[in-house]
């Protein structure tokens, strides 16, 4: 995948398709979001197929996402 294949699939953490999901960011002050869905797991394994080396996983509360639930390996 080319870079700017990978850039169309970019979102902020604010974008309303992620929320009530899990989302994987390069780190944890830039909100672009690499990957996103249902399974941390799997988030992590699709921002490390990106080539994030350490994504930063974090769960996007389905109402007003001002709070986020983090976890990074």
């Amino acid at each position: 995948m080319s870079v700017k294949e990978k850039q169309k699939f970019v979102r902020k953490i604010t974008d309303k398709s992620v929320r009530g999901k899990y989302v994987a960011t390069r780190t944890i002050r830039i909100s672009m979001v690499v990957s996103s869905g249902t399974n941390p797991d799997l988030v992590a394994k699709k921002a490390q197929a990106c080539g994030v080396k350490q994504p930063v996983i974090s769960y996007v509360p389905k109402g007003h996402p001002t709070c986020l639930v983090t976890q990074s390996k």
